[in-house]
C-alpha cells in the first residue's frame, strides 16, 4: 500500500460499523472520509468506531475531519468512538487532547463496548 493514501474500510457487526483508515489522513483525502461518513449517516447506521490502527499519519487537517465528524454524528443522534489507534496517531492524539474529546479507547472492542453502552443511556436516540 502506498503509504501517502488514505484507505477506508466498513464492517458491519449488528449495530455496530467499523470504519477502518490505513495510510495518511490528511488535507489531500480528508474528503473522502467526510464522504464515507455521509454515505453511512445517510444508510441508517448510529454506532460507529474509528479503527486507526493502520493510519501512520494525521495532520491538523485530519484531526478537524475527525472533530468534524464526531460533531456530525452527535447532531444526528448518533454515537462515534476511537478504538485501536497506531502509536503515532495515539501520540498525536493525546498531545492535542483531542483523545478525552473524542472518546478513544485502547482497542476496538471496547470502544465498541462504550458506544453500545452510549447508546443505552440514550435509548430516544435508537
Amino acid at each position: 500500500m502506498d503509504q501517502d493514501v488514505l484507505q477506508i474500510t466498513t464492517d458491519r457487526e449488528d449495530d455496530l460499523i467499523i470504519v477502518r483508515l490505513a495510510g495518511e489522513l490528511d488535507s489531500m483525502n480528508v474528503a473522502d472520509l467526510s464522504q464515507t461518513f455521509t454515505g453511512l449517516l445517510a444508510g441508517g447506521g448510529t454506532l460507529f468506531v474509528m479503527d486507526l490502527s493502520s493510519l501512520e499519519f494525521i495532520d491538523s487537517a485530519g484531526l478537524g475531519g475527525l472533530v468534524a465528524l464526531w460533531e456530525r454524528t452527535l447532531e444526528q443522534g448518533c454515537f462515534v468512538a476511537i478504538g485501536a489507534q497506531s502509536p503515532r496517531v495515539k501520540e498525536v492524539l493525546q498531545i492535542t487532547g483531542l483523545n478525552s474529546v473524542l472518546k478513544s479507547y485502547d482497542n476496538v472492542s471496547s470502544a465498541a463496548a462504550a458506544v453500545r453502552q452510549m447508546l443505552a443511556a440514550f435509548p430516544s436516540r435508537a
